[in-house]
């Protein structure tokens, strides 16, 4: 744990960049304080990988909306929600993000694809498979 601030999970590296860009703005902070909220959610964002979850299902069905109502009951910084619903979006999509291409409901239900830093977890069709997921604290870089 050397190479993180004490008492963190938070490279040193990460908090002596980010002092840095402090110092080089605060006097326009000083002059524009509404601006350091929006510089607080740049730093939290850079030190966890985005994540991705892709709702795949129909959205006319009760389960897909049960399944986005879920993960939009959490907050998620620096996550990306995408809903797959097998139509012409979803090939519209895949031509910019490839891996939307074999995206699909399970067994006809909706399913929650959950990755981060290029791994994705199991896909899961049940609401308690997702919350927990979705509970865990995302990865640190």
């Amino acid at each position: 744990m050397a190479d993180h601030a004490p008492d963190t999970d938070i490279p040193r590296i990460a908090i002596s960049g980010w002092t840095k860009t402090l110092q080089a703005f605060a006097a326009k902070i000083s002059r524009f304080p509404a601006a350091m909220p929006t510089m607080l959610c740049a730093f939290s964002d850079s030190l966890t990988p985005p994540r991705q979850i892709v709702i795949a299902g129909d959205p006319a069905r009760s389960d897909t909306r049960a399944m986005l109502r879920e993960v939009n009951q959490h907050y998620l910084p620096n996550t990306v929600i995408l809903l797959a619903d097998g139509g012409n979006r979803q090939k519209e999509m895949a031509g910019m993000l490839p891996f939307l291409e074999g995206i699909k409901p399970l067994r006809g239900r909706a399913t929650a694809y959950v990755c981060q830093n290029y791994v994705c977890q199991a896909p899961t069709t049940d609401f308690a498979a997702c919350r927990k997921i979705l509970r865990a604290p995302p990865e640190t870089l």
